[in-house]
Parts: structure tokens; C-alpha cells; sequence
């Protein structure tokens, strides 16, 4: 008996698919084949690459490959941000850093990329600025710093990094309040060490700085409020928005040290299947009960936010804070 030669043509299809399919399962499921490189932006010891290290053995073990940590600083993050960029765009080059350095750098026209050029992972372990005061100063709430302010405009020192979070966080705060920015006399560091010795020595009136690089000095300073939804028990004050209740008004404020994991976007796009098994690796490591112990034992934060959230926030903080800094590199 003859067969149908469009049957035969079917037959013959379906048998290819039953070669190729399991073949391109295979290789979905296997990814990756080889091992991964995870950038670090700046130098050995920061939050960046504690976070990194810490993370690399869980990454590891959950995808099967080798996780290396490559620090490549240089040019504010510039340099290692880059590197992402040129790699492949095939999921074995990460890159860990402050999405907020991105979205400076791009406003102020010094990188050639903007945070669009990024797939964000999760935005694992962030921080939140702490108004405070040298101790020997006599404010004891916001409202009698505020109250200075108004009553000696020029006069009331601060201090802070040039175009950082905390200082566009002061800037939206003074706007809500009705104050020029200008009434209050601002001293611009290069780092945040130099930051937090002037607070600590009394160089500054006040100064708002991130609660967890501050730690070492808080026996010398006093906390007036926090940039978070309330007061801790380390940074027992209240929080901005609580404060200005009392002016029944409220202010959005930037979320600060947004320590995130990302690809490139064009990685994202190329590779679907890729990014969710990346991203599902990252989720199982932060649901892990022993995962989570190890790394807050070792002061590694462990939020699991999610690719969408963590791309929420980023864009949010990306229009919050764009504008402003761009303003200021153009001196208006």
C-alpha cells in the first residue's frame, strides 16, 4: 500500500521534531555551560563587593557553574558598568552596582549609556538616609534645625556628596518646606568617609547621611529624622514624612544605596529563557532560610524585590532624581 505523500511529508516533520525539540530543551535547561563573571564597578571591600562575594557561592551552587568576582573600577563606576555593555550579551557577564551612579552619570551626560540600557535582577540590600547633627549642637527635633534655617538663611552648614541621593533627598525636602536651597550653606566631599568625619567632628550644622555607613559614628551624632516609612532601633527618630504631618504636606524622597544585580538589556530581550533561569536562581537563594541567615550574619542585606519591582523603583528614583542633578550640572 502506497502512502499519501503529504502524509509522508507529515511523518517525516513530526520525526525532525522529535530529534531538534529535546535538543533545544536541552539547551534551555542547561544554561549555563560555562562559568559566569559577576563585575564589581569599584574597589575590594565596599558594599558592592561584600555583596558580590557573599552572593557568588549561592549563585554557583544554584546554576552549576563557576561564579567569578571581577572588580573593575575606575572613572566613578564608569569603567565596569562599560565592561557589561561591550561583553556578549549571552548571561555569563553580571554586573552588581548603584543603579543611582547610572542615572547621575547619565544625567549629567558623563556615561554613554542611561538606566534603559539595563535589565534589573533584584535590588537586594539598600539603605535610607538619617538626618542628623554633631552632638554638641542644640537642635534636638527637625523642626528646631528647620526653625535655624528660616531664622539665619546662609548661616546653617551641611554637608554632603555632590550630586548624591541624600543631597537631592535635602534639596526636596527644603522645596516642601518653601526654603531656597541656597539658604542653607552646602560643603561638597569626595567620598563618604570625609562625609561622615565632618559630621562626627563637628565641621557641619547637620547632614543627612546613609544609616548603615554611618554606624561607626553614631555616639557622636544625634539623629533628627530618617528617609524610611519610620524610625529604627539604632536611628530612633522620626521618620520626614512624619515630621512634616504636622505641615500637612509630604514629600517623595529617594530610596539611597539601591545595591542592585543586572544584565544588560539586550540580554533580556536575546535570551528569555536565559533571564528567567537566572532570575529564578537569585529568587531560590533569597527564600532559602539558610541562605538568608548566612548572609545577614555577615551584614548582607536579603530583600528579594524582583525583576519588576526592582525595574519599579529604578525608574521611579531614575525621574525622581534625574532633573535635579541634571540642573545642577547646568548651573541652573
Amino acid at each position: 500500500m502506497k502512502t499519501n505523500p503529504i502524509r509522508r511529508k507529515i511523518l517525516a516533520g513530526i520525526a525532525a521534531m522529535a530529534i531538534v525539540l529535546p535538543g533545544a530543551m536541552q539547551a534551555q535547561e542547561t544554561y549555563p555551560t560555562k562559568p559566569i563573571t559577576l563585575i564589581v564597578p569599584t574597589g575590594p571591600g565596599g558594599s558592592l563587593d561584600r555583596l558580590s562575594r557573599a552572593m557568588a557561592p549561592f549563585l554557583s551552587e544554584e546554576l552549576g557553574q563557576p561564579v567569578t568576582v571581577e572588580n573593575r573600577p575606575g572613572g566613578t563606576s564608569i569603567l565596569g558598568t562599560q565592561m557589561l555593555l561591550n561583553a556578549p550579551a549571552d548571561g555569563y557577564t553580571l554586573l552588581t552596582t548603584i543603579p543611582n551612579y547610572i542615572i547621575v552619570q547619565s544625567a549629567l551626560g558623563q556615561a554613554p549609556y542611561s538606566v534603559d540600557d539595563f535589565a534589573y535582577i533584584n535590588a537586594q540590600w539598600t539603605d535610607f538616609g538619617v538626618v542628623m547633627v554633631p552632638s554638641d549642637r542644640p537642635y534636638e527635633t527637625l523642626e528646631d534645625l528647620v526653625n535655624d534655617i528660616r531664622a539665619r538663611p546662609g548661616k546653617v552648614t551641611t554637608a554632603g556628596l555632590a550630586t548624591s541621593d541624600n543631597r537631592v533627598n535635602l534639596f526636596l525636602l527644603l522645596k516642601q518646606l518653601g526654603i531656597p536651597e541656597e539658604d542653607v550653606r552646602f560643603v561638597a566631599y569626595q567620598g563618604g568617609g570625609e562625609l561622615r568625619a565632618a559630621i562626627a567632628g563637628g565641621q557641619v550644622d547637620f547632614a543627612i547621611s546613609g544609616a548603615e555607613g554611618s554606624a561607626g559614628i553614631r555616639e557622636f551624632v544625634r539623629p533628627l529624622a530618617v528617609f524610611r516609612d519610620k524610625g529604627t532601633e539604632n536611628w530612633d527618630a522620626p521618620s520626614v514624612n512624619e515630621y512634616l504631618a504636622q505641615h500637612d504636606t509630604d514629600v517623595p524622597y529617594i530610596v539611597g544605596s539601591i545595591r542592585s544585580f543586572m544584565t544588560s538589556a539586550e540580554f533580556k530581550i536575546q535570551h528569555p529563557d536565559r533571564w528567567e533561569i537566572l532570575a529564578s536562581a537569585f529568587q531560590r537563594i533569597l527564600e532559602n532560610e539558610d541562605a538568608i541567615a548566612q548572609l545577614s550574619a555577615a551584614g548582607i542585606g536579603v530583600e528579594w524585590r524582583g525583576p519588576e519591582m526592582t525595574d519599579a523603583l529604578i525608574k521611579e528614583t531614575a525621574d525622581l532624581m534625574a532633573p535635579i542633578v541634571e540642573a545642577w550640572g547646568t548651573g541652573n
